[in-house]
């Protein structure tokens, strides 16, 4: 009796070790310039895993205003310097630096003819060409706004220049009719139909964001949770992102 016992116990317990983990369901707060790639990362890691992943898509200090106001994420995808300024008060149980950056390009409306911006000089000409020059109130916005100073332009196109809040620079731009410009992030120029590219801006104003990833200390499924902001940093992910326009 004894012997057939044991043996029930043996099968018992290797059937339960032959089933799958309990699926998670997580919580994902993300920029929302990553939008497009993630849409696809997020697919690839619930299919390889079996876990649920609601994201919550939004500007990086609305993001941080929900999180102020109690609101509770598994995972943060944003800004590298937030990232890494949380984890430096041990709010994460892990963290990815740097799992994506994205260029600044400028946009025009679909029908328009784009600029050629390959060239400084030829980037200068497009911006003094322009009717209007829109650009968000974000980090994205700040940085471009910063290099048409650092470039010493600023001062000729200051009235041309158009400071919209939140990410509505491309509603902006399609509401428009002249020759008109749109600066921001690659990824969510391409992933617009309503938008034609120009192109990135050259290197000598180019400014990139870098995003990080971090699994919150409090997540309410902590091995899930590390488990995607490791996924988020492996080669399937790198794809999805350099496919999107952020690499």
């Amino acid at each position: 009796m004894n012997g057939r016992f044991a043996v029930l116990t043996c099968l018992v317990v290797m059937m339960a070790a032959a089933l799958p983990l309990r699926a998670a369901e997580l919580t994902v707060f993300s920029d929302g310039p990553l939008q497009t790639a993630l849409v696809k990362i997020v697919a690839d890691f619930q299919a390889d895993t079996g876990h649920k992943v609601d994201v919550v898509y939004g500007t990086a200090p609305a993001l941080k205003a929900k999180l102020a106001a109690g609101e509770r994420a598994d995972v943060l995808i944003s800004l590298a310097p937030e990232i890494e300024e949380m984890k430096r008060h041990n709010q994460f149980t892990a963290t990815e630096a740097g799992i994506a950056s994205i260029k600044l390009g400028l946009a025009v409306r679909s029908g328009a003819l784009p600029p050629d911006i390959a060239t400084l000089d030829q980037f200068r000409q497009a911006i003094l060409n322009a009717d209007s020059i829109i650009h968000n109130s974000l980090a994205s916005g700040l940085a471009f706004a910063r290099q048409i100073e650092r470039f010493g332009i600023a001062e000729q196109v200051r009235s041309k220049l158009v400071v919209v809040p939140g990410n509505a620079q491309f509603t902006e731009l399609l509401k428009r009719s002249g020759n008109d410009l749109a600066a921001g992030p690659l990824t969510q120029i391409v992933a617009n139909d309503k938008l034609r590219l120009a192109g990135v801006l050259p290197p000598q104003v180019q400014s990139e964001t870098v995003y990080s990833a971090g699994a919150f200390a409090d997540a309410k499924a902590l091995d899930a949770s590390r488990a995607l902001v490791a996924f988020l940093a492996s080669p399937k992910a790198a794809a999805a992102f350099a496919a999107a326009g952020a690499k």
